[in-house]
């Protein structure tokens, strides 16, 4: 079947009992429970960027329209429609799932040592739940429109569940963006 923008619709999700299921204090799941061999708790992955692009809304509290506060849990990467989304580090796909009343496709990624990443507003998903990925990596691609934002990828990290800003885990880029 076919997903938005016409590409391959992924699997079901299929995750073994115990995976990440999202949204959850502490739910990074068995796998983002192992941390390298010889590496402490410290221990963090060697990001890149999963797009080029500049960040159009940082990690934090910001206001709706209307004035609402809410707590935007990752950043958004603005990026042309169809742009290669890349793991942005090894890992494990935990699942792939689509949310129809916000983000749409979504890719989740366990990268070890209790990180997590989520990469959302994407479609033509082309990994599956338990698929290996190597850093830089094509998954899916920006989808056309997300959150009537216009195109852009949501990404977000966590580690052992708790969202962290990934701006501040990132590489710096030269070009100031």
């Amino acid at each position: 079947p076919e997903g938005p923008g016409g590409g391959r619709a992924p699997a079901p999700s299929t995750a073994r009992a115990g995976a990440s299921r999202g949204g959850g204090e502490g739910d990074e799941g068995a796998v983002g429970e192992a941390t390298p061999t010889g590496a402490g708790r410290d221990w963090e992955p060697a990001w890149i960027w999963p797009v080029e692009g500049r960040i159009g809304e940082p990690f934090g509290w910001q206001l709706e329209n209307g004035g609402n506060p809410r707590f935007h849990d990752g950043i958004d990467i603005d990026a042309r429609a169809g742009t290669g989304v890349r793991a942005a580090a090894d890992g494990i796909v935990l699942r792939v799932w689509h949310d129809a009343a916000g983000l749409g496709w979504t890719v989740e990624v366990d990268h070890r040592g209790g990180w997590v990443a989520r990469y959302a507003g994407v479609d033509h998903v082309i990994v599956r739940d338990r698929d290996v990925v190597r850093a830089g990596q094509v998954m899916a691609a920006v989808a056309a429109e997300a959150e009537g934002r216009g195109s852009h990828l949501h990404f977000e990290l966590r580690r052992y569940g708790q969202a962290v800003d990934p701006a501040l885990h990132l590489p710096a880029r030269d070009d100031g963006r």
